[in-house]
């Protein structure tokens, strides 16, 4: 039976008991109460209406009845079905009245959140808004979806995938969902490192201490708990840190790169100044021409023990061919590392990545394969991948060897915020980030040198920066870019190359000043261009024309 809609919205909570992870995590205590229960009467306290949406299958039977039991509104339906649930539970309303998603894992949410995000939905004049469990800004199961009636009647006339249905609201996302939302109000610390969800038997003994204590588990402020999550979880993400890029030091590099490469003497006087300023890492490639012997160079007369960390990648194994039999294989990664340590003079490389991600596959697995065994032997001591791509960032992200990233983001990359709760997944994983100011287009003084692509209006992109660079009060166009990326509390740290020593400082002197708030870094996103994903890669990039040809 569903209760008559009383208020202006109606919040409907599935769940189920045969989670695979936590099995009847639904029925767990916390707070004195079954956890669903307890989820229910939090979002309820001011009076909302609610109905509890779960299976018809036998295993739920308790769970429905424990609910009934509790007062609550109980509808079931298919267990795989989910969207039908939510057809049943809203089936008395109207297409104009609101219905809230949430999920009976989760019991941080409560009343008051949940008048926030349909008054940010009322607000916005759009049929969808969600907030949470994407790893941006809020933690990890402080979240609820919110979207009218109707846009789920809509939807049932559409062609589901067995995905749509299970999952509800992915064809109304699709279909109504902002690229940028509004940013949460009141909202100053990114926390999306943070996990307050019940999914596995960790989660529920962190989440069962935060409750156990409270005098009253189904009044305490939502934004109270978060504050006591994040002083037991040891604080904030540690900030992102400079990686100084090294292919300048070894070959020209970077679309507005006219004067070449540093010589000997610019290059080692440039790694000293870095390894004193304070870089957390030193940035480099075996196809980076002479840069990691330079490095090796700086590295044997310094003293090894005092640098920053080494980071490389392996040789892009351009010369081999599809066909070529694993020993080929074998030699050409072999000789690469061997190349690498020969270079550095090191005997194991600090972390080595695959300079192309579907090395993770190529050659039957071959190359992978080589470098387990190599680490085994001691001769690597991380390994990780150079992607490219948010599908390449997943797959790497199933290998669990993979400990470090690296990937092209920058101000205007908008394609990387769907996968940052993957990352999350991964704590063990170290992220840094390259291209943040696209070869140096995002700094330039006009459009010149940026590549002709159909959808992308340099000089307009380059006005808005500078427009942004005077309201929230930055000190140059790298100041505002380098910002943004530091306001990212998934990324560890923003690999940047320099030409001279006095770019050096100058982008030294950047981490000095604060990141983004998350107000500025959701309106300057909200407000750039989504480019095409050809104009982020730019080995894409059309040739550059020749004067006279």
């Amino acid at each position: 039976m569903v209760i008559p809609l009383t208020h202006p919205y109606r919040i409907v909570i599935q769940a189920r008991t045969t989670s695979s992870r936590l099995p009847a995590k639904v029925m767990l205590p916390i707070g004195g109460m079954p956890l669903a229960v307890l989820v229910a009467r939090r979002v309820a306290r001011n009076g909302a209406d609610i109905v509890l949406a779960t299976s018809t299958l036998p295993e739920d039977d308790l769970l429905a009845h424990t609910a009934e039991g509790a007062g609550l509104a109980v509808v079931r339906g298919p267990i795989d079905d989910v969207f039908e649930r939510f057809l049943i539970a809203t089936a008395d309303l109207a297409d104009t009245d609101i219905c809230v998603r949430l999920t009976a894992d989760n019991p941080v949410p409560d009343a008051d959140f949940v008048e926030q995000i349909v008054a940010l939905l009322r607000q916005s004049g759009k049929q969808y808004i969600a907030y949470g469990n994407d790893g941006l800004w809020l933690p990890y199961g402080l979240s609820a979806e919110a979207f009218y009636v109707g846009a789920l009647r809509q939807a049932q006339k559409e062609t589901l995938t067995t995905y749509d249905r299970e999952h509800v609201t992915p064809w109304i996302r699709r279909k109504y969902a902002d690229y940028v939302r509004p940013a949460f109000p009141d909202w100053t610390s990114d926390l999306g490192h943070l996990r307050c969800t019940v999914d596995e038997l960790r989660d529920y003994l962190k989440t069962e201490k935060l409750f156990r204590d409270l005098p009253d588990a189904i009044h305490a402020n939502w934004r109270d708990l978060v504050q006591e999550l994040e002083r037991v979880s040891g604080g904030e993400h540690p900030a992102v840190g400079f990686v100084l890029g090294t292919a300048q030091l070894g070959m020209p590099y970077g679309r507005t790169n006219k004067a070449g490469f540093s010589n000997e003497n610019e290059a080692q006087s440039l790694l000293e100044e870095a390894a004193n300023g304070g870089v957390v890492a030193i940035d480099t490639a075996r196809a980076y021409g002479e840069s990691e012997k330079r490095i090796g160079d700086f590295l044997h007369k310094s003293g090894s023990h005092d640098a920053p960390q080494i980071v490389t990648k392996l040789d892009p194994l351009s010369l081999l061919k599809p066909l070529d039999d694993a020993a080929t294989v074998e030699r050409q990664v072999l000789e690469s590392v061997e190349s690498s340590q020969r270079s550095l003079g090191l005997e194991c490389l600090p972390v080595l990545l695959l300079h192309r991600a579907d090395h993770l596959t190529a050659f039957d697995g071959t190359v992978w394969r080589t470098l387990l065994y190599l680490q085994a032997q001691g001769k690597i001591a991380t390994l990780g991948v150079s992607v490219q791509s948010p599908d390449e960032l997943r797959h790497a992200l199933n290998y669990p060897e993979v400990k470090h990233i690296q990937l092209p983001f920058n101000v205007l990359d908008w394609r990387w915020d769907r996968v940052v709760v993957d990352l999350r997944l991964r704590p063990d994983v170290t992220v840094h980030v390259r291209s943040v100011f696209l070869q140096g287009l995002l700094v330039q003084e006009s459009a010149e040198d940026w590549p002709e692509i159909e959808g992308v209006n340099g000089e307009a992109i380059l006005a808005a920066l500078r427009k942004f660079l005077i309201e929230f009060e930055r000190e140059s166009l790298q100041d505002l870019c380098v910002a943004y990326v530091r306001s990212m509390s998934w990324i560890d740290g923003a690999v940047l190359g320099v030409d001279t020593k006095e770019q050096l400082a100058q982008l030294q002197s950047l981490w000095a000043l604060p990141a983004l708030s998350h107000q500025e870094e959701n309106l300057l996103k909200s407000s750039l261009p989504r480019v095409p994903e050809r104009f982020l890669n730019p080995a894409l990039w059309p040739l550059r024309s020749t004067s006279g040809v």
